[in-house]
């Protein structure tokens, strides 16, 4: 049959149907049909954790590793240790003790210039034996010297945000202890809060809390404390705390210092939360004429000048002064030296708005007196 008019001829082995027996051409293979290959590098290699805490699934800041850019907000010289807790070890670093002032004796501390974090050996201030060894086991063998303003830091080594910082004021009624003992080591509670642990020594005794016209102000021991969380507002952001998130806890002697504190118009500026733990209910500090006269005893029990008399002079004369406070008071839980209301920190009277924008929480430790009672020679002598 002719083809019809008009259509266009087939050409040879050609039909215009689809022959099966026909195999279909393919385009041959080349490079737009063949996976790309790639050479392996970081992007195909699987992604390890960098070293350091796992994931932190708890309260606080969790772990983030530094990235590039970052500024090393913990760049501060310090021991690393690694600190068991119940999510893993966690690395902290401490830091100290670091000179926070000096101070001739029985003046106010001069505060070291900031941004001079050189460690030093540390001491605590010169001190009779505290009761609390009875509770709390031998205290570690610090040396006693009157230089001995300084304070020690523990924060997490990893890097992060500026945490939260806790300023730790120790107790011993104002007659002994120091912030440097392991007592008060704040590794652990760096490691679980994940925050920025402060501890700090002041002077006590007759070198902090002596009043007398002819010899010492009053109340150097709070004024150490007081030139001490300055020196934190100004450098603890080196050390990778936040100064705006400062917290002061005071047990004891600690809160009755800060409660005394928080009277200073300086001392908003300085916290932002304060934890007084076992704070005295009744009166302990002075007035000024009373000090004025447990000073003038200090002095006749010494029977030397002052401000050269060794150390074991001024406890043997602190001793007859604690006799006599017994005397008078009919206890001999009070301590010889205390706080004087009127004098430099402390004004006579508490501001109206002294408390505005602070948050406070009081508290008790639990067995606070348990120290006073096993302290006794009849106590012990009980305890076999």
């Amino acid at each position: 049959m002719p083809p019809a008019a008009g259509a266009r001829p087939a050409s040879p082995g050609r039909t215009g149907r689809r022959d099966p027996y026909v195999v279909p051409r393919r385009r041959p293979p080349g490079p737009a049909s063949v996976p790309r290959w790639r050479p392996p590098g970081p992007a195909s290699v699987p992604r390890r954790r960098p070293p350091g805490p796992p994931p932190y699934r708890g309260r606080g800041r969790p772990y983030r590793p530094r990235t590039e850019g970052d500024t090393p907000v913990n760049s501060a010289p310090g021991r690393v240790v690694d600190v068991p807790t119940d999510r893993g070890s966690v690395p902290v670093r401490r830091t100290g003790p670091l000179r926070y002032a000096t101070a001739a004796r029985f003046r106010p501390p001069v505060r070291t210039p900031a941004g001079t974090d050189v460690p030093v050996p540390g001491a605590m201030c010169p001190q009779p034996p505290s009761r609390l060894e009875a509770v709390m086991g031998p205290a570690r063998n610090l040396p006693q010297d009157e230089d001995c303003l300084h304070l020690s830091i523990t924060a997490p080594a990893a890097p992060a945000a500026p945490r939260p910082v806790l300023v730790f004021l120790h107790g011993g009624g104002f007659t002994s202890g120091s912030g440097l003992l392991d007592w008060y080591d704040g590794a652990r509670l760096s490691a679980e809060g994940d925050l920025v642990v402060v501890s700090v020594n002041y002077r006590i005794g007759p070198l902090g809390f002596l009043r007398h016209p002819d010899v010492a102000p009053g109340n150097l021991g709070l004024l150490d404390q007081l030139a001490a969380l300055r020196w934190v507002a100004e450098n603890i952001a080196r050390h990778g705390g936040d100064p705006a998130q400062v917290t002061v806890a005071g047990q004891s002697a600690g809160a009755i210092s800060l409660a005394l504190l928080l009277r200073h118009p300086d001392t908003p500026g300085l916290l932002r939360r304060a934890i007084l733990q076992s704070p005295v209910l009744g009166p302990v500090q002075t007035d000024p004429a009373e000090a004025d006269a447990e000073g003038a005893a200090f002095l006749e029990a010494l029977d030397g000048d002052p401000f050269t008399a060794g150390h074991d002079a001024l406890l043997t004369a602190r001793a007859a002064a604690a006799e006599r406070v017994a005397e008078r008071t009919g206890s001999r839980v009070s301590p010889p030296f205390a706080p004087v209301v009127g004098a430099d920190p402390v004004p006579a009277t508490p501001p109206a708005t002294g408390l505005d924008g602070i948050d406070l929480l009081v508290g008790w430790t639990r067995e606070e007196l348990t120290a006073f009672g096993l302290s006794r020679p009849d106590a012990r002598a009980a305890e076999g």
